[in-house]
């Protein structure tokens, strides 16, 4: 998926400038799409699953439309 690509090639590119940077991955809140939303949960996903290795912490930030990161 298009999605997760970018996603691994944006923590990869921060992990090598700057590890122990906090990144924001903007995913949006869903509201546009028709079945609900679909990157905030596939976004999720991959923090606690494959790109877990990449990541020291992470959290949702404080509109709820993205993700603090902390790569490692």
């Amino acid at each position: 998926m298009e999605a997760q690509s970018a996603v691994r090639a944006f923590l990869e590119s921060w992990r090598r400038r700057k590890a122990g940077a906090v990144v924001h991955i903007i995913t949006g809140k869903g509201k546009g799409s028709a079945s609900g939303p679909v990157l905030r949960g596939l976004v999720r996903t991959l923090l606690q699953g494959e790109l877990g290795a990449l990541v020291a912490e992470w959290g949702l930030d404080d509109g709820e439309g993205g993700y603090r990161v902390r790569v490692r």
